[in-house]
C-alpha cells in the first residue's frame, strides 16, 4: 500500500489543481482502510525518501488523526481508529518526534500532542514517562521533540493528581536541561518554555489546592530565579558566532516570558525577586552599550531619562531590516502596521514607550521631547532621528485614540522636526517617517497646528507620485488614512481626486510585480481608498474617480486573499451606506446603475462554463447593494439580478457565497416581494416557485448549516410577505423547517429556523401550536421538536430585533396556557459536576453537560427572567455573589491577583463588571424590558398559567430578580 500512497502524496504536491484535488479526495476515501495510517507512518519514517514526501505523509496522517482518532475531537468524522491500529501507531509516532529532520519532528510532535489530548493518561499511561526519559537521556534532537510534546500535554491540562505526582520531577528535569551548557540553546529555551507552562498550570490549579500550589510554586520559582537572572545578565558578545548570539537571545526571551507569567500567577513570589530581576534586565540593556553609542544621554541624566534614551536607541532600524525593506515593501508595511510576527527590539521599544506614556504621561512626553531636541540639534545620525520620530508616531497615535491632549508648545516644536525629516534627501526611512509622523501629529493635535495641515497634505500628495522611493510613496499615501480621520471633511475633499490618482499611478508603476508578493501593499491602498471616500460618499458615482472599477481591479490581483477581498467588500458597504444615509434615497437608482453593470457579469459563467474569479466578491457587493435598498426596488431590478442569484443558490456549495446570495434574496423579498412574484425565469418558472426550490435545497440535511445560515430568515420573510400566495405550500414549508430543526446544531442556523415560527407566533400563536402538534417527525410531534430546540437555544440568540421578537413570541406562547405545552419536558438548569480536574475541550466531550428536566412553561419563565439581566442586590453586588471575605480568608494571598490588568483605561473592577455582563446576564433594552416587566406583573397578579406554583420552582436568584422589577 505504501507505493500507492506515495504516488498519491506526490500528486498532492503538484501545482495543477485538478490532479491535486483528486489525490486529496482519494486520501480521504482511504480513511476507512485500517492499513492507511500505518502505511503513512511507515512512509514518514523512511529516511530514504525525500523530505517533502515524508512531510506530505505526516500531514495526511495528521488529517486522519483529527478525523478518525477520537469522537472527542471537534472535526471527528469517523470511522474511529481501531485499538490495535492505535497501539501500532503510537511507538512509530514517538520515534518520529525524535527524527533528525526538524520539519518531520515538528509535525510528528503536533500529532502526538493531539493524540495525548484524547488518550493521556487513561489510554496512553506510558507517554509521560517515555517523554521524560527522552528529555533526560536523549540527545538534543530527541529532547527537542519530546519537549514539544510535553509542552502540548501540559498546556492541555493534566488532572491535579497526575500533575502533582510528577510536578517535582518535571520541574527539576527541565531545570537540568535549561542549565546544561552542553545542550543546544534551542533545547534549553524549550525547557524554559515548558517550565513557563508549568507555572501556568499551577496558576490554574491554585483555586482548588491553594496551600499545596503556593508552597510548590515557591520552591519551583526559587529554584529557577538564579538561573533566569544569570541568563538576563549574560552579555551578547560581538565575537560570538551568529548562531550562538541568536540562541542566547532566544533563551533571554523565554526568560522574560517566564518572569511575566510568574508575575501574573504568583505576584508575592515575583516581588521577592523583583530587584534582582529588574537589575539583571537593566544590566542586560546596558551591556548592549546602546546608551553610550547614542551619545545623547548624559551620565548625570535621571534614571527615567536614561530609560527613555535607551528606548530611543533600541528603536533604531536594524541594518538587516533596512536591507529587507528595500527589497520587499510588504515586509516594511507588516512592521509599520504591527502585523508582523517578529518581536524585535524596535517593537519592544514601541511597547515600552506606550507603557511609560500610560503610567507617566507628563515625564514621558517631556523626556522624549528633550531627547528629540538634542538629536536634531546636535546633528545626530539619521537613524536616531528616525527612531525618535518613530516613538512619537507610536505615542501620539495611542494618545489620539484615547483623546488625550498634547501640549501645544511641544506639538509646534515637533512639527518643525517632522518638516525637517520630510525635507531630508539623505535617507528614505527618515523621510517616510516624517510623512507618517506628520499625519499622526495632525490626528493627535490638529487644533494646535491647523494652519499647517493643508500644506502637509499637499506635500504628501506630491511625495506619493514624485518621490524616488516607493517606501516614501506608500507611506505618504497611508498618511491620508489619518488625515481623513482627523481633518474636517471640507479640507480633505479637494485632495480626494489626487489621492485616487496617486493610487492609480502607484499601481501602474508596480504592475510588473507579482500580485502574490504585493498583498500588504494592496491592502493598504484599499484602506486609503476607504478613508478618502468617507469625506464625500458621492465619490462612488463620480465617473472621473471610477472607484468601483479601481476596487475591482485591485481585487483581481488578490483573488485568494480573503482579508483583502473582505476589506474591499467593507469599502463598498461603507460607500453604499454613506451615500444613502448622508445623501437621500434618490441616490439608490444611480448607485444601482453604477454597480449592477459591473457586478452582474462577474456572477455569470463564461462560454466554457467557468466561473468568474471575482464571483464571490460580486455576490457580496450585490448583497450590500440590496441591503441598502429602497422599497420598492427600482424597476427591472429583480429581472436583472434574480437569474444570477438563482444560478448561485441552486448550484453552488461554497458557504460564504451561498450566505451572501441567500441574504440578498431575503432582502429582495423584504423590500419588494410583488416585483419578485411578478417575475418569471427564462424557462417559465415563477419567482415564488424558484424561491421555494432554493429554500428546499438549503434545508436539506446534506447541505452545510453554515452555508444555509440565512435560509430561516428567507423563509420567515417569504411567509410574512407572501403568505397568502403560498397556499398549500405553507404547511410543507413549515414542516420542512421543523424537520430540519431535528438535526440542526449550528447556533446561527438554529436561530434563523426558530425565528420562522417566532414571527408566526406573533400573528397566530394558537394556529402555530395546532399545526406543530399535528405534525409527526419520526416518533415525536413537531411541537416537541420545535419547543426543545427553541428553548435550548434562546439563551444564545443574538441581534436586537431577533431577541425582541423572540421575547414577544415566548410571552405569547406562555399566555396560550395550552395543556400540550405543559406536557412537554425540556432541558432545564445545568447540573454543575464536582471535580478537581481541569476540564479541557476533549474531556468536556467525554463528559457532556447534564441538565435538569422541566416543563415548557417553567423553562419559558426562566428564559424570560434571564433576558431581564443580572439581579443586583441593595449593596450593588450581583445577586448570588459573596463578599471576598466570605470566599477567601484574611490569611490567604489575595495579592496573588495582579493589581492591574493589561487593558488601558479599564480598572480591575470595571473588568470584573464586564465579566458579569456576558450573554447569560444580558441587559435588556428599554423596549424589551418594558415588555418583560408588563408580562411578569400580569401573570403574577392574575396567576396566569399557574404562575404562583412555577415561581416556587425557580432558583433563589431568579426569584430575587423578579422581586427587583420596577
Amino acid at each position: 500500500m505504501e507505493s500507492e500512497l506515495l504516488n498519491l502524496l506526490n500528486t498532492t504536491l503538484q501545482p495543477e489543481e485538478g490532479p491535486r484535488r483528486a489525490a486529496e479526495e482519494q486520501l480521504i476515501v482511504l480513511h476507512t482502510n485500517d492499513a492507511f495510517p500505518i502505511a503513512l507512518a511507515n512512509i514518514a519514517s523512511s529516511l530514504q525518501l525525500p523530505l517533502n514526501s515524508r512531510q506530505a505523509a505526516l500531514t495526511s496522517l495528521k488529517g486522519y488523526i483529527i478525523a478518525c482518532w477520537s469522537p472527542t475531537f471537534e472535526d471527528f468524522k469517523g470511522p474511529i481508529t481501531k485499538i490495535e491500529v492505535k497501539e501500532h501507531l503510537k511507538p512509530l509516532l514517538l520515534g518520529l518526534v525524535t527524527d533528525e529532520q526538524r520539519k518531520v519532528r515538528s509535525i510528528a510532535a503536533a500529532i502526538v500532542g493531539k493524540i495525548a489530548i484524547s488518550d493521556y493518561p487513561e489510554e496512553w499511561p506510558e507517554l509521560l514517562p517515555n517523554l521524560l526519559n527522552l528529555i533526560s537521556d536523549g540527545n538534543d534532537t530527541q529532547a527537542n521533540g519530546a519537549l514539544h510534546v510535553l509542552d502540548d500535554v501540559l498546556e492541555e491540562g493534566l488532572g491535579d493528581e497526575h500533575f502533582f505526582k510528577l510536578a517535582k520531577e518535571i520541574v527539576e528535569l527541565l531545570y537540568k536541561v535549561a542549565t546544561d551548557q552542553g545542550r543546544t540553546f534551542s533545547a534549553r529555551a524549550l525547557a524554559m518554555c515548558t517550565f513557563k507552562s508549568c507555572v501556568d498550570i499551577l496558576g490554574i490549579m491554585r483555586g482548588n489546592h491553594e496551600d499545596e500550589v503556593r508552597n510548590f510554586a515557591h520552591y519551583a520559582i526559587n529554584l529557577w530565579v538564579p538561573f533566569i537572572t544569570s541568563v538576563l545578565e549574560a552579555p551578547l558578545s560581538p565575537s560570538t558566532d551568529e548562531n550562538s548570539t541568536k540562541g542566547l537571545m532566544t533563551l533571554k526571551i523565554q526568560a522574560i516570558r517566564t518572569i511575566m507569567q510568574t508575575r501574573i500567577h504568583f505576584t508575592p513570589v515575583f516581588n521577592m525577586h523583583i530587584e534582582k530581576l529588574f537589575g539583571a534586565t537593566w544590566t542586560d540593556m546596558n551591556n548592549l552599550r546602546l546608551i553610550e553609542q547614542a551619545g545623547f544621554a548624559g551620565g548625570n541624566a535621571s534614571p527615567f531619562s536614561q530609560m527613555v534614551s535607551t528606548t530611543v536607541a533600541l528603536s533604531q532600524i536594524a541594518g538587516e531590516d533596512q536591507s529587507m525593506w528595500d527589497i520587499d515593501l510588504n515586509v516594511f508595511l507588516s512592521e509599520e502596521t504591527a502585523v508582523s510576527a517578529n518581536y524585535t527590539p524596535r517593537t519592544a521599544s514601541g511597547d515600552l514607550i506606550l507603557k511609560l506614556g500610560e503610567f507617566f504621561p507628563q515625564p514621558t512626553v517631556e523626556s522624549l521631547h528633550d531627547h528629540t531636541q538634542r538629536i536634531f540639534a546636535s546633528g545626530e545620525s539619521v537613524q536616531l532621528k528616525e527612531s525618535s520620530l518613530h516613538l512619537w508616531d507610536q505615542l501620539l497615535n495611542e494618545w489620539a485614540e484615547m483623546s488625550q491632549p498634547v501640549d501645544s508648545g511641544i506639538a509646534a516644536n515637533l512639527l518643525n522636526y517632522v518638516v525637517a525629516a520630510i525635507g531630508t534627501e539623505e535617507d528614505q526611512f527618515l523621510r517616510a517617517r516624517g510623512y507618517s509622523a506628520a499625519a499622526t501629529l495632525t490626528k493627535a493635535a490638529y487644533r494646535g497646528i491647523p494652519d499647517k495641515v493643508t500644506e502637509l497634505m499637499e506635500q504628501s500628495i506630491r511625495a506619493s507620485t514624485s518621490d524616488p522611493s516607493t517606501i516614501v510613496q506608500i507611506t505618504a499615501l497611508r498618511a491620508f488614512q489619518k488625515y481623513c480621520d482627523s481633518v474636517p471633511a471640507q479640507l480633505v475633499q479637494p485632495f480626494q481626486l489626487g489621492i485616487v490618482t496617486a493610487i492609480r499611478t502607484f499601481l501602474t508603476q508596480k504592475s510588473d510585480d507579482d500580485p502574490e508578493d504585493s498583498q500588504d501593499v494592496l491592502t493598504e491602498l484599499v484602506e486609503t481608498i476607504r478613508s478618502a471616500s468617507t469625506v464625500n460618499y458621492r465619490a462612488i458615482l463620480n465617473p472621473i474617480l471610477q472607484l468601483p472599477e479601481l476596487l475591482f481591479s485591485i481585487a483581481s490581483n488578490g483573488v485568494t486573499n480573503f482579508h483583502l477581498l473582505g476589506l474591499i467588500r467593507d469599502t463598498f458597504e461603507s460607500l453604499s451606506e454613506g451615500l444613502i444615509t448622508d445623501g437621500s434615497p434618490d441616490m439608490y437608482v444611480p448607485l444601482c446603475e453604477k454597480l449592477l453593470p459591473l457586478v452582474t457579469p462577474m456572477m455569470d459563467r463564461d462560454e466554457s462554463g467557468n466561473e468568474h474569479p471575482l464571483r464571490d466578491l460580486a455576490t457580496e457587493v450585490l448583497q450590500v447593494l440590496i441591503e441598502n435598498g429602497t422599497s420598492p426596488l427600482p424597476n427591472g431590478f429583480v429581472a436583472t439580478v434574480m437569474p444570477r442569484l438563482t444560478g448561485i443558490l441552486l448550484q453552488v456549495e461554497d458557504a460564504d457565497v451561498v450566505q451572501s446570495g441567500c441574504s440578498a434574496l431575503k432582502e429582495i423579498v423584504r423590500l419588494d416581494c410583488p416585483q419578485l412574484l411578478q417575475w418569471s425565469s427564462a424557462d417559465g418558472k415563477s419567482g415564488l416557485e424558484l424561491t421555494l426550490v432554493i429554500i428546499d435545497r438549503l434545508l436539506r440535511p446534506q447541505f452545510s448549516e453554515g452555508a444555509a445560515m440565512e435560509v430561516g430568515g428567507l423563509a420567515a420573510e417569504l411567509v410574512d410577505k407572501a403568505g397568502d400566495q403560498l397556499g398549500q405550500f405553507l404547511p410543507e414549508l413549515l414542516g420542512a423547517v421543523a424537520a430540519r430543526l431535528q438535526t440542526a446544531s449550528f447556533p446561527p442556523f438554529v436561530q434563523s429556523l426558530i425565528l420562522v415560527f417566532a414571527r408566526l407566533v406573533l400573528k397566530q400563536a394558537k394556529d402555530v401550536v395546532d399545526f406543530l402538534a399535528s405534525l409527526r417527525l419520526d416518533d415525536r410531534s413537531g411541537l416537541e421538536v420545535v419547543m426543545a430546540s427553541w428553548l435550548a437555544h434562546t439563551g444564545i440568540f443574538s441581534g436586537y430585533d431577533e431577541i425582541y421578537q423572540n421575547v414577544l413570541a415566548l410571552c405569547h406562547l406562555y399566555n396560550l396556557q395550552d395543556p400540550r405545552l405543559n406536557e412537554i419536558m425540556v432541558q432545564g438548569d445545568l447540573i454543575i459536576p464536582e471535580s478537581s480536574r481541569i476540564i479541557t475541550r476533549s474531556r468536556a466531550k467525554q463528559n457532556p453537560d447534564q441538565y435538569t428536566v422541566v416543563p415548557v412553561p417553567l423553562k419559558i419563565v426562566k428564559l424570560l427572567i434571564q433576558e431581564l439581566g443580572p439581579g443586583i442586590s441593595d449593596s450593588g453586588r450581583l445577586y448570588g455573589g459573596q463578599q471576598a471575605e466570605d470566599e477567601v480568608g484574611s490569611d490567604q494571598e489575595w495579592e496573588d491577583m495582579p493589581e492591574g490588568l493589561n487593558i488601558p483605561g479599564m480598572s480591575r473592577e470595571e473588568l470584573l463588571a464586564l465579566g458579569a455582563s456576558g450573554r447569560t446576564s444580558r441587559q435588556a433594552d428599554d423596549e424589551t424590558y418594558a415588555v418583560l416587566s408588563s408580562f411578569f406583573k400580569e401573570v403574577s397578579t392574575k396567576n396566569v398559567g399557574d404562575f404562583q406554583n412555577l415561581y416556587k420552582a425557580l432558583k433563589p436568584e431568579e426569584q430575587y430578580q423578579l422581586s427587583q422589577l420596577r
